[in-house]
């Protein structure tokens, strides 16, 4: 309630969903969806437990925990195209009221820390991202200098 938050954003899934509107309830303000602020589009991996992929997909796990821009999810999207979206939809809230917050998911925040910052998706794994904590990014990477 302290950060003066004048827009609320969220991902579609249902624990951004649910949390979003917790908060907005809270701070009286509606929550607009964003499909583009969702976690990573998993294709093959999507609803299967860690060690199950670490036991069947050696490699591709290996991958993936090296992760950079290249890497792509069995069946599913790239870390690029993950990025490439979420950094969409923080240029677009960029664009609005501010400040805002955006409630969604750990790989959704790597990416837009990475598209903010010099290294890119090749520290990907890098940066913690703790549930339930605000993240703060640089108002000048929000809107490419808009705001």
């Amino acid at each position: 309630a302290g950060e003066r938050v004048v827009a609320l954003y969220a991902s579609h899934l249902r624990r951004a969903r649910e949390t979003a509107a917790i908060v907005g309830e809270r701070l009286g303000l509606e929550v607009a969806l964003d499909e583009r602020l969702a976690e990573s589009r998993r294709g093959e991996w999507e609803g299967r437990l860690v060690r199950d992929i670490e036991r069947d997909a050696r490699e591709l796990w290996s991958a993936w925990l090296e992760a950079g821009s290249s890497f792509r999810f069995p069946g599913g999207e790239s870390l690029a195209e993950h990025q490439q979206r979420v950094a969409a939809a923080i240029e677009e809230i960029g664009r609005g009221p501010l400040p805002a917050l955006a409630v969604c998911h750990g790989g959704s925040i790597r990416c837009a820390f990475a598209h903010a910052r010099t290294g890119g998706l090749e520290g990907f794994h890098e940066l913690e991202v703790p549930n339930a904590t605000v993240l703060r990014l640089p108002v000048e990477s929000v809107a490419s200098g808009a705001r």
